[in-house]
């Protein structure tokens, strides 16, 4: 039997559990090399199975590999590289926690945060340096919603602060 056709050999276990990761919807790629492997196990060929999934037979050659010599492991997706996160979840927690503190309480003469502010802000705790624009996304992540702040005197308590800036 050549390897275009060899049949893998598995485990009423390592069938449950391959069965159930053919169902996860976050792990696309688990969920593909799962079919591949469950594929191979019914002795489908490398080309018959990478026609049906819309793959090269090389990618089925490669998972097959991946599932012999990891097992279940194998079928996880490798890191990727690139550049590491900047922001930390430390420096995700301080900002979650300054953005709902009343910046008057931490020293600051101004009552209202702006993204360039945070940044800032956060630059001078952290030693982090992200943009006010890359800040806003963090925030709209979680939740927050900015709009521009009006030049106001409202927020002032005390009439004769808003007198003298007038």
């Amino acid at each position: 039997m050549g390897p275009e056709r060899q049949k893998l050999t598995l485990t009423p276990s390592e069938r449950k559990r391959l069965q159930r990761a053919l169902h996860q919807q976050e792990h696309a790629g688990v969920a593909l090399r799962a079919a591949i492997v469950l594929w191979s196990a019914q002795g489908q060929s490398a080309t018959s199975i990478a026609r049906t999934l819309g793959i090269t037979p090389r990618t089925v050659h490669r998972c097959r590999q991946r599932w012999r010599n990891m097992g279940m492991e194998g079928l996880a997706d490798s890191p990727r590289p690139g550049r590491p996160p900047r922001v930390s979840p430390e420096y995700l927690e301080l900002l979650l926690r300054t953005v709902e503190t009343d910046p008057r309480q931490l020293g600051f003469v101004f009552s209202r945060w702006t993204c360039a502010r945070l940044a800032s802000y956060l630059e001078q705790r952290t030693q982090v340096a992200i943009s006010p624009w890359w800040v806003n996304e963090l925030l709209h992540c979680h939740g927050f919603a900015w709009r521009r702040t009006k030049l106001t005197t409202q927020h002032l308590a005390d009439e004769g602060e808003k007198r003298d800036l007038l």
